[in-house]
């Protein structure tokens, strides 16, 4: 029962909270239909899509972390608690590292999934046109999957101890809740380090000079540093969605990204 009950016992929690926020601090319009898809999307992640990833993710790491065994001449168990220069920082240090190499990767991953064959999949994600903190749900698990696989690869290389896939990916990706929310925040002076709402929102902006632009799910200052951030001062984007024709409905676009008008769109 927990297992079906606690994604809805969440969803009702954030409603009132992030909702409240939202209703407190934006302006967010009602877009009913809209969030019966998102919904779907959220209840899906959680009863069906997170599990199945999570074994996919495992599948592809397996193999990888016995090469880097061998190659390091370590036993398996070992090379899970974590090996190199990695280990001799304090634990607040190894925990930022951990979580600016995780961000790191998932913003070139995201860069990547703006290209052809993969945006396919990544367009679902973007194809809200009234974004808040549920559209964060919405999802193909093609995109869930692959950044997923390419974090977990580097951090194993670099030698975090694999419980840090534990922590650091799952809490940037509770973050994207707070990123996709309605609201006006920039975090002032903060804004070319860590990633807000606004930051976001531009993103997911279909506005010709927000295209391709604020990839990083948590430090902004990568975007920065790569030539790819874009937050105007005291303007917010206005336009959001695709230029796809997108299909409504969970099941309408997870087939969305395998059909053949999609795959000669993208």
């Amino acid at each position: 029962m927990g297992y079906i009950l606690g994604p809805l016992l969440v969803v009702l929690f954030l409603s009132a909270t992030l909702g409240y926020v939202e209703r407190r601090y934006g302006a967010r319009p009602p877009r009913l239909r809209a969030r019966g898809t998102d919904l779907a999307y959220w209840l899906a992640q959680a009863w069906v899509f997170n599990p199945a990833s999570k074994w996919m993710v495992i599948a592809a790491l397996l193999p990888f972390s016995v090469i880097v065994s061998v190659l390091r001449g370590r036993p398996l168990a070992m090379l899970a608690a974590g090996h190199g220069p990695v280990l001799a920082l304090s634990g607040w240090a190894r925990a930022l590292l951990a979580l600016l190499v995780v961000d790191f990767v998932g913003y070139w991953m995201h860069r990547a999934m703006h290209r052809a064959p993969l945006w396919r999949a990544h367009a679902i994600h973007h194809s809200s046109q009234h974004l808040d903190w549920l559209s964060a749900a919405r999802n193909h698990p093609v995109a869930e999957v692959l950044p997923r696989v390419a974090q977990g690869w580097v951090v194993i290389a670099i030698g975090f101890p694999l419980d840090t896939l534990a922590w650091a990916a799952p809490l940037i990706a509770v973050y994207a809740l707070v990123l996709h929310a309605e609201l006006p925040w920039t975090f002032g002076p903060l804004r070319y380090v860590i990633a807000s709402p606004v930051f976001h929102r531009w993103h997911h902006s279909s506005e010709p000079a927000a295209r391709d632009k604020n990839f990083a799910g948590l430090f902004a200052v990568i975007d920065l540093l790569f030539g790819t951030y874009h937050m105007p001062n005291g303007q917010l984007p206005t336009k959001f969605g695709v230029d796809e024709p997108m299909p409504s409905g969970l099941w309408a676009q997870m087939k969305w990204p395998f059909a053949r008008d999609a795959r000669r769109s993208s």
